[in-house]
């Protein structure tokens, strides 16, 4: 899955249990954050702030692929939880 997170103070990602990271700064305060992980359920990552307290990240999916490695082509059905 691929997630596009902005917001400001973001330090870094950091992996989960079996969920994979890879990230990048496209911007000022514009991240691209590709998970993998075998179950999609279970993807979890860690987003390291510079205040914890600050308004919450916005976090746009931008592409995700099924079991098959198939395009998910309606993206409305996946859901981003942020937990502080």
């Amino acid at each position: 899955m691929r997630r596009t997170t902005c917001g400001p103070g973001v330090q870094g990602f950091s992996e989960v249990g079996q969920t994979r990271v890879f990230s990048a700064e496209l911007a000022t305060d514009v991240h691209r954050v590709v998970l993998v992980a075998a179950d999609p359920d279970q993807m979890r990552f860690q987003v390291a702030v510079d205040d914890v307290l600050a308004p919450a990240l916005t976090v746009v999916v931008v592409e995700a692929v099924d079991d098959n490695n198939a395009a998910i082509v309606d993206l409305t059905g996946i859901e981003v939880t942020l937990n502080r």
